[in-house]
């Protein structure tokens, strides 16, 4: 698979992931201020991480949807192995969105 590919999916599924921390934080320092009160921060952190997993669901589908189309148009563009190993980063970066939720409610 081409290099950039790889490194591109990842890095955008990574900074998804961190994206959610730092709303948590956002939220948080806007209650210090006095911006928002707790339950409000809790509610836009929640409601932004519940889009995002539905959004990263959908997204990590799609992925690997245009990549089984692609190993059938150009079979030399990534191995099973490859195509395999990239299934099992996008399943883990979901699962972790997902732990990461449950932690921050």
């Amino acid at each position: 698979m081409d290099k950039r590919v790889k490194k591109g999916l990842e890095f955008g599924m990574g900074l998804a992931y961190i994206t959610a921390g730092a709303m948590k934080d956002a939220a948080d320092m806007l209650e210090k201020k006095g911006k928002i009160s707790h339950k409000e921060g809790e509610k836009m952190v929640r409601a932004t991480i519940k889009q995002y997993q539905a959004q990263s669901v959908k997204y990590a589908k799609d992925v690997q949807v245009q990549i089984n189309s692609l190993m059938k148009k150009a079979p030399s563009f990534a191995s099973k192995k490859e195509i395999a190993e990239l299934n099992a980063k996008i399943d883990k970066v979901i699962k972790q969105v997902s732990k990461a939720s449950k932690q921050k409610k």
